[in-house]
């Protein structure tokens, strides 16, 4: 309101310099002039007081206009009448509608009314002018000005009820502002905190990505090494198959050798026959013996390279395992599946212990079958060189064919157990291998969700960020 004050005050000084100019055209410098710029001059120095006065805003804009308009009414009845006074008041009058306010109008009104309406019935000219002024035609134009005052005070009350609405939407509207920005500075923070988090996703989500390939590489390169074990297991079970053959060969011959030793009494020719093909016969056996022993150890190598899996096997599903426990919620169902394969390598790996044991004691027990195998066929080669001692020699070589018939059906016996063990390794292997390749499908599974997991993240990321560009946006407006 210090701009419209200020404003008023310039007018004032304005309409003040222009009644004076026009007093000093018409009167010159006479009395009449000197008594209008007194009263000029006064009603100005009312105006500039209440302009510096420490008034309220209402009773200074009262005393800049109320001031110049009753120095002006004033001026006109020194002067002898003007009507250019009585237009100036019009001027006051809407200098006071420039407030907005409907007191400073009413009580400007008010007393010029009065004021005016008095002058019309004493002085006409004061309204009128010099020329031919009636109280009739004074009357008419202050009623005028009264009406003007009326329209000009319905207009302000409509404008103040106007201003007033204007200012309350301007404050809802700045509230709402205040709100949306402090909702726009939440929801960007919001958002911020979201891209972090699918950030921190998107990163994880990728590792996981990663560990998924890397495990089903090694879980393809255990399908294969697993495959090649099940297949060194299935030829060392077919070379056991043929051990077991041929120890039934063996215990059939000692059979036959017992049988030749009880017809040894007719003649040293059937006999030295009989040793002649004992002695091939044991040979053989003492062949198969060391076949059966190098057998043996070829299962034993076969047997260290299903420990070395089967370690392998479990150091990958521990890594599978902490990898699904980084993954978290994600990664449950895979922790599952490393669980399951590590259990069956623990599995794989006792049974080959099992294996190895058993093997271990069988060659003890074959050393002992070939050491006595070796025994018989020396004996075999003395019985040929001392004919004269047969009868002794046949006693002694039907007790050993005894003892060798005993240990071959124990060796026979032990065959059966490994061909059985091995039977139940091989399924174990297969078992193994099936569930490789099913985990192995399963992995390529997840590795295809985690890829489109991955692809939706992206998308959400792309969404968020242009989301935060719209909060931005909005904080900015």
């Amino acid at each position: 309101m210090k701009k419209i004050h200020k404003t008023n005050l310039i007018i004032v000084i304005v309409a003040v310099l222009a009644l004076g100019v026009t007093a000093f055209a018409k009167y010159g410098s006479s009395q009449k002039f000197v008594l209008a710029i007194l009263t000029l001059g006064v009603g100005l120095t009312g105006s500039v007081v209440s302009y510096f006065s420490k008034l309220r805003d209402d009773f200074k804009a009262l005393g800049i206009v109320l001031s110049a308009s009753i120095c002006d009414t004033v001026y006109s009845g020194a002067v002898g009448g003007s009507s250019a006074a009585f237009i100036a008041l019009f001027i006051t009058l809407g200098m006071t509608t420039i407030y907005f306010n409907q007191k400073i109008i009413q009580y400007f009104v008010i007393p010029m009314a009065i004021i005016l309406i008095g002058s019309a019935i004493i002085n006409p000219a004061i309204i009128e002018g010099p020329e031919e002024p009636t109280v009739r035609g004074a009357i008419i134009k202050v009623i005028a000005y009264i009406l003007t005052a009326a329209v000009l005070y319905t207009a302000t009350r409509r404008g103040e009820r106007l201003i007033k609405e204007s200012e309350e939407q301007l404050s809802r509207i700045k509230e709402n502002h205040e709100k949306s920005d402090l909702i726009a500075g939440k929801l960007s923070s919001s958002l911020k905190e979201s891209l972090d988090n699918v950030h921190n996703i998107t990163s994880r989500a990728d590792e996981v990505s990663d560990s998924a390939n890397q495990i089903q590489q090694s879980m393809s390169n255990l399908s294969g090494a697993t495959i090649q074990v099940n297949t060194m297991v299935a030829e060392a079970a077919a070379a056991i198959e043929d051990n077991y053959k041929l120890a039934g060969e063996l215990e059939d011959k000692f059979i036959q050798v017992g049988h030749a030793v009880k017809d040894g009494t007719k003649g040293a020719d059937i006999v030295y026959g009989s040793m002649e093909t004992m002695q091939d016969r044991v040979g053989q056996a003492n062949t198969a013996a060391e076949e059966l022993l190098d057998e043996m150890q070829t299962i034993q190598t076969i047997l260290g390279e299903i420990n070395s899996i089967a370690s392998q096997t479990n150091l990958l599903s521990l890594n599978a395992s902490i990898e699904a426990a980084r993954a978290g919620e994600q990664g449950r169902g895979f922790a599952v599946v490393a669980g399951e394969i590590r259990s069956l390598a623990e599995q794989s790996e006792i049974a080959s212990k099992n294996i190895e044991k058993i093997l271990q004691s069988l060659e003890k027990k074959v050393g002992i079958v070939s050491e006595r195998i070796t025994a018989g066929t020396d004996s075999a080669i003395d019985g040929l060189s001392k004919m004269h001692e047969l009868k002794e020699l046949l006693s002694n070589i039907d007790e050993t064919t005894k003892a060798v018939e005993l240990i071959v059906g124990k060796e026979y016996a032990i065959i059966n157990q490994i061909k059985s063990n091995f039977q139940t390794v091989n399924n174990e292997i297969e078992t193994l291998v099936s569930v490789t390749e099913e985990n192995d499908a399963m992995i390529t599974t997840i590795t295809e969700t985690v890829t489109m997991q991955n692809e939706s993240i992206s998308a959400v990321e792309k969404e968020l960020v242009n989301v935060q560009s719209l909060s931005t946006a909005l904080k900015q407006a």
